[in-house]
């Protein structure tokens, strides 16, 4: 009963937090930001009381949020630079933060948010309660259509949640984690509801990942004769299930092909494989090549880069790709730093995971990550809470760890 009340207690206010965002900004600052800064300031704190030595990626990813204050557009947009230099925190913070919890806690931390979002969703889609905000708009895809997103901030972020949440209870059911048949019919019904909201959000970012860290999570090798069986099945139900959907859902099969278009502000009309990304990419690296010396190295900031792509393709937006933006808006440093942090936090997940049944997930997650950094923005909040939560997890459950705790701080 104990556990059920907290339980209960912490979905509260994870879904009030989340609930609240939709209300209008105070004071030039979205909801968002006014829960999350304060957030951010204490896992400074922590980070300040540190004694440990932080690994590479950590120290790179610091570096990474600290090189956009070298751009000229501290002084015409500070706001944007702190912005995002604060959004690209999260990763060295929560690592660090969640370093002092044991792996039961972690464990238990790690399906808890899992399953706050499928249960955040599941209120929003039965109409116990509305979101604040109004769905976006599918009218280019279909009449009529929307993008569902729940109350998260935005579909490619709900997306990436749905899909996030989705791994991890797919790996604790193949993992044998649950040891009751409620436990197991909970996370099934849990499961049925994140994979039917990433469907509903209508972002193929968001099937992509969910497609690869379903197969990164997977371990053939160790499967049963049944298991394997059970695995063909279920892959051959997905199969029939989606040739079915393409047939017969003519939203889900413009989406697949990419039909649609954009229409900026000046009229002008986008219509591309793409979803248009592919002239913001163009925008962006070919507008970043023009810069003077300095701006190579450090970028000429947010506004300049959406003045860009307006001026390019009549829309007045990011480059829809961390790694353009890196470069496009930071410059050439700021993107030499992201691709050292991915390779780092690889090599991380790698060396430490060995022996840990957590490595594999850990993977999944950050290849699904490094997708929606490619197509989209960076990883959001709440996928690198349960990100990191996993990288800790499987760095205390590695041989390394086991071997050289209290001999060598990581």
């Amino acid at each position: 009963m104990k556990r059920l009340i907290t339980y209960t207690l912490l979905f509260i206010i994870y879904f009030v937090l989340h609930y609240i965002e939709g209300l209008p900004p105070i004071g030039g600052l979205s909801i968002a930001q006014l829960w999350k800064l304060p957030l951010i300031g204490y896992l400074l704190a922590c980070v300040l009381s540190t004694k440990r030595k932080f690994n590479k990626f950590e120290k790179t990813g610091y570096l990474y949020s600290i090189e956009p204050y070298f751009c000229p557009a501290i002084v015409t947009n500070p706001f944007s630079i702190v912005s995002f230099s604060m959004r690209q925190l999260p990763i060295p913070l929560f690592y660090n933060f969640w370093l002092r919890f044991n792996k039961t806690m972690l464990e238990k931390l790690l399906l808890y948010f899992s399953h706050f979002i499928c249960l955040t969703s599941l209120i929003t889609l039965t109409g116990i309660v509305e979101p604040l905000k109004e769905y976006l708009s599918a009218d280019a895809f279909m009449e009529d259509l929307e993008y569902y997103s729940s109350v998260f901030a935005t579909t490619h972020a709900a997306s990436s949640y749905f899909c996030i949440s989705s791994t991890v209870i797919v790996f604790f059911l193949i993992n044998n984690k649950f040891r009751t048949n409620f436990e197991k019919i909970y996370n099934l019904f849990l499961l049925a509801i994140a994979i039917y909201s990433l469907f509903l959000a209508y972002v193929r970012t968001g099937w992509l990942m969910l497609a690869v860290s379903l197969l990164l999570i997977i371990d053939l090798k160790k499967f049963n004769f049944v298991q394997k069986v059970k695995t063909a099945v279920a892959l051959i139900m997905i199969v029939i299930g989606l040739v079915f959907l393409y047939n017969t859902n003519e939203a889900f099969r413009l989406r697949i092909s990419g039909g649609g278009q954009y229409r900026g502000e000046s009229e002008q009309v986008i219509d591309t494989g793409g979803s248009g990304r592919s002239d913001f990419w163009k925008s962006g690296i070919t507008n970043w090549a023009k810069n003077d010396l300095y701006s190579l190295f450090f970028g000429k900031g947010l506004d300049a880069v959406l003045d860009d792509n307006h001026k390019a393709t009549g829309m007045r937006v990011f480059s829809h790709s961390l790694i353009i933006d890196s470069l496009a808006q930071y410059g050439i440093i700021s993107l030499v730093l992201l691709i050292t942090l991915f390779i780092q936090i690889n090599k991380f997940i790698k060396r430490y995971g060995r022996g840990s049944p957590y490595q594999r997930l850990s993977r999944a997650i950050f290849y699904a990550g490094m997708i929606f950094c490619a197509f989209q923005s960076q990883m959001q909040f709440d996928y690198i809470i349960i990100f990191t939560i996993s990288l800790v997890l499987m760095y205390k459950t590695g041989n390394r760890y086991n071997n050289l705790m209290n001999t060598k701080p990581v």
